[in-house]
């Protein structure tokens, strides 16, 4: 039986020819700085997230509104400005907005510091069925401009949808 022979071994490079060169280092290091400048600021920017999760928290309140109505039997109203909005029973909305929740005012909710409703500001109320006022449509947006989300309620039925920008 014949025998294969040894593999011969493999010419070794020399040391000058390991590694990368200078300008393969530069070039490299160039186009990541050019990626992280693009990437970067977008990565951080939390606005369009936060106004999204405000967006959603509006649509919440407005259904829980709406909730409030019927099991309690009475008229809610939802006052908005520019910073907040409160969802109080009954009344007429107070000028300015409360800051801190009390009996008649259950939720009072400011916006985060970066967000904040658009003129014209609606104003909505759910009769004691639960049925509001009128349809309605909160806008959220962001200080920078970038994002915008409209929160809207339906006319008869109260339904509360979000849509993004």
């Amino acid at each position: 039986m014949k025998t294969r022979p040894a593999l011969a071994p493999l010419p070794q490079r020399s040391l000058s020819w390991a590694g990368f060169t200078l300008l393969e280092m530069v070039i490299t290091l160039v186009l990541m700085g050019v990626l992280a400048a693009y990437v970067g600021p977008k990565a951080l920017d939390t606005s369009a997230v936060q106004l999204d999760a405000q967006a959603k928290v509006l649509a919440s309140d407005l259904q829980r509104a709406q909730m409030l109505a019927t099991t309690r039997g009475q008229t809610v109203l939802v006052c908005a400005s520019a910073t907040g909005y409160t969802v109080q029973l009954g009344g007429s909305c107070p000028t300015p907005l409360p800051t801190q929740p009390s009996t008649t005012q259950p939720v009072v909710v400011s916006l985060a510091p970066h967000a904040s409703l658009v003129a014209p500001l609606p104003s909505l109320s759910y009769a004691n069925n639960g049925q509001p006022n009128s349809a309605a449509s909160f806008k959220l947006q962001a200080s920078s401009g970038v994002a915008t989300y409209t929160v809207s309620v339906a006319a008869l039925s109260g339904l509360v949808s979000v849509s993004a920008p």
